[in-house]
């Protein structure tokens, strides 16, 4: 962004004999303008053109320079001035400057009331010759489409758009309908309503997704700003069906997953693989959480059974049926003994009478 530069008054900090002709010093008057110019558009990024030298005195005495001059800004705060110096001679001159550029700045499109929502076609880019403190001039944020602003007064076309004019807004979900403590609550039973961000609370502020699985902690009043207090999200966890006898098998007939409103243990279980080819270390009661912590793995076959015993061997796959020698569990290693040889075998159990040798 361009800086606006004003003009001070030249100031003569040092005289030199008056010998020179009018056609010399306007000579070296231009020659100083000139270098002036140039040298702070190399600084302010701008062409010689947008420099602006203040009008010397008549009566200055600009002396002949075989270098050229030496220019700096006297004033590290000001870019206003500039400090021109000869380095052959005691001479030094404090020179008012402008820099005219224009900046690029926004303006609104059409007329616009007070708190309605901005759109990105409300706003277009134009430029002025003066930049103002609080003139917006980068709507990159706020034209991204994660973000909404609303006018905190109304505008016209061709306003320039100031910072102070915007206002962030969210959308917070109102209720549409009475609520009772328990009932589960869906989109459907609100509606977004947007407001500035900050006149809403942390907790007004959520995805509507949430409602997808949630249930009221309390009564609700139709019309009223939902909160993330007022309502617990569902999660899935593992519930028994029926009540379960300690070493009693867990499975899809026994199990299902449920919502669950409140905190869950660390140890759920989730999913229905979870507790596959596991049984119950105690009595569970109907409708409880499933935690693995009651669980272990159950009996797949027991001493004497009949296991078939997949041996592979080069890519190829050989199956045997042979005889538990002791009880096998999940991938437990077991004994099996083979009837026809005799020999005795060790290997994983996979799953109900199988496993794999090793």
């Amino acid at each position: 962004m361009g800086k606006i530069i004003f003009v001070t008054i030249g100031l003569l900090i040092g005289f030199t004999p008056a010998l020179q002709s009018s056609a010399d010093q306007a000579d070296n008057k231009g020659v100083l303008i000139d270098q002036i110019q140039h040298w702070v558009a190399g600084r302010e990024q701008v062409t010689a053109d947008a420099v602006e030298v203040r009008a010397l005195d008549r009566r200055l005495v600009v002396p002949n320079c075989n270098q050229p001059y030496t220019i700096d800004y006297p004033f590290q705060s000001s870019r206003q001035t500039v400090r021109v110096t000869c380095p052959q001679q005691p001479w030094k001159l404090f020179i008012g400057i402008e820099i005219h550029q224009s900046h690029a700045v926004w303006v609104y499109t059409r007329d616009i009331e007070a708190n309605a929502t901005l759109q990105k076609a409300d706003l277009e880019l134009t430029s002025v010759p003066n930049f103002e403190k609080g003139l917006l001039a980068d709507a990159s944020a706020l034209l991204k489409d994660n973000r909404n602003f609303s006018l905190s007064t109304a505008v016209s076309a061709g306003d320039l758009v100031r910072e102070h004019h915007l206002l962030e807004t969210v959308n917070v979900f109102r209720i549409k309908r009475d609520i009772l403590k328990g009932e589960t609550i869906s989109a459907t039973d609100v509606s977004p309503s947007p407001v500035a961000l900050v006149a809403t609370h942390p907790h007004q502020r959520f995805p509507l997704r949430l409602l997808g699985r949630a249930k009221a902690l309390r009564d609700l009043v139709s019309d009223s700003i939902l909160s993330r207090r007022d309502f617990s999200v569902g999660r899935p966890a593992l519930v028994s069906l029926k009540a379960l006898s300690r070493g009693e098998k867990l499975n899809d007939s026994n199990t299902r997953i449920e919502d669950y409103f409140g905190e869950l243990p660390s140890d759920v279980a989730v999913a229905h693989r979870d507790v596959e080819h596991m049984q119950a270390t105690r009595n569970i009661k109907a409708g409880q959480l499933i935690r693995l912590s009651d669980l272990r793995p159950g009996t797949l076959f027991n001493q004497g059974d009949s296991v078939l015993l997949t041996i592979l061997r080069d890519n190829l796959s050989v199956t045997v049926e042979m005889i538990a020698l002791e009880d096998g569990r999940i991938d437990q290693q077991v004994k099996l003994l083979n009837p026809e040889s005799q020999k005795t075998v060790a290997a994983i159990v996979t799953g109900p009478g199988s496993a794999r040798g090793l």
